[in-house]
């Protein structure tokens, strides 16, 4: 299988709700169009960002096949997340990605019951490709939330032989030398998204090609401006940027409390912004505005 590049932004959209907290799909086709004003060249389906453990399969099916028929003819890249706790969940939820005819799947993997070594993992990833032959298959690598804590080096190394669909993961880790080795195994064979806003820069010097970070909802174009000028060479101006982006999300996580993912705070400045995703859905509570 050839490996289909990923390239430049990579949003994680947010799942729209009503106030009862039942999924709105009617918002999708006007995200798409904000999302594409803004810079983006694809969506990162029922990720972290969009509450996908949150969601029964079914929800999730019907939202991974509204943004499939959106995006089509504007957006390059549709990448669904499928992992869930159950394999049997994770596979069917792969088969239908392919099915409709996604770009490629992205897998969390199970945090509850956790794999206890790389090669477990491997084993996991191999199940998923079975069930999905075809999809090009990226590794979710987001130690701060799952606790699995191995380096991706040794992830994709457990799977190469295993997972023939693998193309590489998607990165929401600050450990930009795990990065680098991985980008640089089998004669640089794996691509690495990064996941993260604070340190776009950093990640495209040391080679990424595609970033997928959830402020990217919010300032698209100065995300866009931070690749554009890296790409020209103005390491000034993509600081410049860059900076925006680190004081935005200082902002927002000074502003979600205890929370380590601040969800609730985003989705507000999103309908702030009029796209209108609601609010979260329980556990996770609405943002409520500090009082002066």
């Amino acid at each position: 299988m050839a490996n289909p590049k990923i390239e430049g932004l990579i949003t994680p959209p947010f799942t729209p709700l009503h106030e009862n907290g039942e999924i709105n799909l009617d918002v999708i086709p006007k995200y798409v169009d904000y999302l594409v004003q803004g810079g983006s060249q694809g969506v990162f389906v029922n990720g972290t960002s969009g509450e996908c453990l949150l969601f029964s399969v079914d929800e999730r099916k019907k939202l991974a096949e509204i943004w499939v028929n959106a995006a089509k003819d504007k957006l390059k890249y549709v990448i669904i997340q499928v992992g869930a706790e159950s394999i049997k969940d994770t596979q069917e939820l792969a088969r239908h990605a392919q099915d409709i005819g996604a770009h490629s799947i992205a897998v969390l993997p199970p945090s509850y019951y956790k794999a206890g070594s790389p090669d477990a993992l491997a084993d996991y990833l191999q199940e998923v490709y079975k069930a999905a032959p075809s999809m090009p298959i990226m590794y979710y690598h987001i130690p701060f939330l799952t606790n699995i804590n191995f380096p991706l080096e040794d992830i994709l190394l457990a799977a190469q032989e295993k997972v023939p669909t693998l193309i590489g993961a998607k990165f929401s880790h600050n450990d930009l030398a795990d990065m680098g080795r991985s980008l640089t195994l089998s004669q640089g064979k794996y691509q690495v998204s990064y996941g993260g806003d604070g340190m776009i820069l950093g990640a495209l010097a040391m080679g990424a090609v595609s970033c997928v970070g959830v402020c990217f909802n919010l300032a698209g174009k100065t995300a866009s401006a931070v690749f554009n000028a890296f790409n020209k060479g103005d390491l000034e101006i993509a600081r410049k940027h860059q900076n925006h982006l680190q004081a935005l999300m200082k902002v927002i996580n000074d502003n979600a409390g205890k929370s380590v993912f601040p969800l609730a705070t985003l989705k507000a400045v999103m309908n702030m912004k009029g796209v209108n995703v609601g609010p979260p859905r329980l556990p996770l509570v609405p943002f409520k505005q500090k009082k002066l």
